[in-house]
């Protein structure tokens, strides 16, 4: 399946919020609590992320990942000279495990190695993403108790 990455727009909010929430309410197993709620603390979420990345981080670029012009993801990246920082990568579910992620990072993975920069990035101990990202070449930095730490070196890749 191809993807194309084009710049977050306004018109886009419905799909992020949706996007966010869709993978926030799995990762807490939060099917099951009532609408009301879980809209409420997505929305409480959704914001709290949104600060602490302005907060975090400087010249941002924001995409949505589409196919065939519709939105199915969301991308977010820090770039300075010497690193990309991947902040936050997230496909609806129905565009899981149909090799959109994979060729997302591989395209990271090609400016990296061509601008020798590392990939910096964020997973969560329990998303099976952090399999993909061990096969294409990521290693642990370091770890806590929910969520490790991988980079990507085009220096040390065997």
């Amino acid at each position: 399946m191809d993807y194309q990455l084009r710049p977050r727009k306004s018109e886009d909010d419905k799909f992020v919020i949706k996007l966010f929430c869709e993978h926030k309410v799995k990762e807490l197993n939060a099917e099951q609590w009532p609408e009301v709620m879980r809209l409420q603390f997505c929305n409480i979420q959704y914001l709290a992320f949104n600060r602490s990345i302005i907060q975090k981080f400087y010249n941002l670029e924001d995409n949505i990942i589409t196919t065939e012009a519709k939105p199915i993801g969301r991308i977010i990246l820090a770039k300075t000279k010497s690193q990309i920082n991947i902040i936050y990568l997230s496909l609806l579910s129905e565009f899981q495990n149909k090799r959109v992620g994979k060729k997302v990072i591989n395209t990271l993975i090609n400016e990296a190695k061509l601008n020798q920069k590392n990939i910096l990035l964020q997973v969560s101990k329990e998303n099976p993403a952090f399999h993909l990202y061990k096969k294409l070449g990521f290693k642990v930095r370091s770890d806590d108790s929910v969520k490790y730490q991988m980079v990507y070196s085009p220096s040390t890749e065997s």
